[in-house]
């Protein structure tokens, strides 16, 4: 392919696809196998939708794609490539953005390659940016890529999924990412920990191996439970008035508040070989102590529902503090 002076030739491509982008990634195989093919026929759509929970590599495998279709050796490589952008800064994607990823499609390739976006948790689209990103995938322009990343189709305006290419990322199993952890040299206890912590979502197990202080974060949280459930309703409410303007740091403490409960439950029911290992085991079964199944159950379904809300205009502090009173 020519642009200029400038040639990235057959022999290029495959000379990087020969270093096997995917390798090293958890699972998803059958995922890998229909990338890698459409790497080697170059035969790519104008756009990729990865649905799935967050740590299973959805973000990695997109890409190490997107180095393949480029033509890269390496990461490094395609953070300053010039046909490459990423919606990745804000917490919120505003209409501007997508505006501006409109200009950047609609201008030649600098390499006479592809002209590509990477959207990761497109559900931090405004309304009005879907919109606006739906016009560019109605009316795609010239040799352009998008790719998607998101927790949940249903996130997502249903005109903009369907012209997606969807690929579904289940989690990993268990021995797959014990594998990866075994080559880390972890001692077992640890491994198993981080395994079941996890929750078949090998980046997040890696993420706590190579974290030790997150990990501890986590433990710490955890144990907040224990402390909130003793403390009156004001140091409750006085937790969620200080927490709420993180909306990432209240969603992490809810999913780990929500393993902590899941262990309870296990734990009621005689499963104690399969708790998470977040909280030991004698300090888990006293905190049993105060819940009946029925409470439990009713926890749990609370505690998702929040979670699950969280993405929409919901009165926030209100369902937090709703859940403090039940904790």
């Amino acid at each position: 392919m020519i642009c200029g002076t400038i040639i990235v030739s057959k022999t290029q491509i495959m000379r990087s696809l020969s270093k096997k982008p995917f390798q090293g990634i958890v699972g998803h195989k059958r995922q890998i196998r229909i990338l890698e093919h459409s790497l080697l026929t170059r035969d790519f759509t104008h756009a990729y939708l990865f649905v799935g929970f967050s740590h299973l590599g959805k973000r990695e495998i997109a890409e190490r794609f997107i180095g393949g279709v480029l033509g890269l050796k390496d990461k490094k490589e395609l953070l300053v490539h010039p046909d490459f952008r990423i919606l990745d800064q804000a917490k919120s994607i505003q209409i501007s953005k997508i505006r501006e990823l409109k200009r950047h499609f609609s201008l030649e390739s600098y390499l006479g390659s592809y002209k590509i976006c990477l959207i990761p948790e497109a559900e931090r689209m405004t309304r009005e940016a879907a919109n606006s990103l739906l016009k560019i995938l109605e009316e795609p322009l010239g040799k352009s890529i998008l790719i998607l990343t998101a927790n949940a189709a249903k996130n997502l305006l249903p005109t903009i999924v369907s012209r997606c290419q969807i690929f579904r990322f289940q989690q990993v199993s268990q021995q797959s990412i014990k594998n990866v952890l075994i080559k880390k040299g972890l001692a077992s206890s640890q491994i198993e920990t981080l395994v079941r912590l996890s929750d078949g979502r090998p980046g997040q197990a890696i993420k706590y191996s190579e974290q030790p202080l997150e990990f501890e974060r986590v433990i710490t949280l955890a144990k907040d439970l224990f402390r909130l459930r003793d403390e009156p309703f004001s140091s409750r409410f006085k937790f969620v008035q200080k927490n709420l303007k993180s909306s990432r740091f209240v969603e992490d403490v809810l999913n780990i508040w929500l393993k902590v409960y899941r262990d309870i439950l296990l734990l009621k029911s005689g499963c104690k070989g399969l708790t998470s290992g977040l909280i030991l085991e004698n300090e888990l079964l006293d905190l049993a102590q105060n819940y009946s199944l029925t409470d439990i159950l009713s926890l749990i379904r609370l505690t998702r529902k929040i979670v699950a809300d969280f993405r929409y205009n919901i009165n926030k502090r209100l369902a937090l503090e709703v859940l403090m009173i039940h904790i």
